[in-house]
């Protein structure tokens, strides 16, 4: 109920400020809490916004609900709507965004209730959806406007790409972009998982014909 209350003082103290979000409740599919799933949600959130967000962190990682967004109407006009030709339309628009604006979450209560159900999109159509999105911003960041993070955009849009074809199984794809990523970073390989995925994308099996 007080959503708006909390979020429209955010937006009214900072002209550079285009979207507020925060927290949610997660429910399950007929409306009751499910209090574990919030909590490891509330914590991942928290985590990922200890320090200010970016375009280079929210490309790697993105931890943001729509459903708790509140976005300047003149967002839409400077940067575009949603797009419907990419999967992961909402991903896409927050990148777009933050080329332009800041982003703010906003810690404390939630401002939403977001409901687990059946029928949500599967793991891998949503892969498939950050390729989209990832390939259209690998574009951007070449054409658009410049980025003052470029290089680490563009090493983190990599490894979204590796990361998306991991979760589909597609070994050599994944393998490629990870890759890409360490050559422009190659402190990369002291990371655990960047290893660790680059080993699992050598196994037999870990091949199959992808989109890449």
């Amino acid at each position: 109920p007080d959503k708006l209350e909390r979020q429209m003082p955010v937006l009214e103290a900072n002209p550079a400020v285009g979207l507020v979000h925060g927290h949610t409740d997660v429910m399950d599919g007929q409306g009751g809490p499910l209090p574990e799933q919030t909590a490891w949600q509330r914590s991942v959130f928290d985590a990922a916004h200890q320090r200010p967000v970016t375009y280079a962190g929210y490309v790697l990682d993105c931890r943001c609900m729509t459903s708790t967004i509140v976005v300047r109407r003149e967002c839409f006009e400077r940067v575009g709507a949603y797009d419907p030709a990419i999967g992961l339309e909402d991903l896409d628009f927050y990148l777009r965004l933050l080329r332009e604006y800041d982003v703010v979450f906003v810690a404390g209560a939630p401002l939403a209730r977001y409901r687990m159900h059946e029928s949500q999109t599967a793991n891998e159509e949503l892969a498939y959806g950050r390729i989209e999105a990832v390939r259209k911003h690998l574009e951007l960041i070449e054409t658009g406007p410049p980025l003052p993070d470029k290089r680490l955009a563009r090493r983190n849009l990599l490894l979204a790409l590796g990361d998306a074809y991991h979760v589909l199984g597609e070994g050599r794809a994944t393998r490629r972009y990870t890759l890409e990523a360490v050559r422009l970073d190659p402190s990369l390989l002291l990371d655990r998982r960047v290893a660790r995925q680059l080993a699992v994308s050598a196994l037999p099996g870990r091949s199959r014909p992808g989109r890449a």
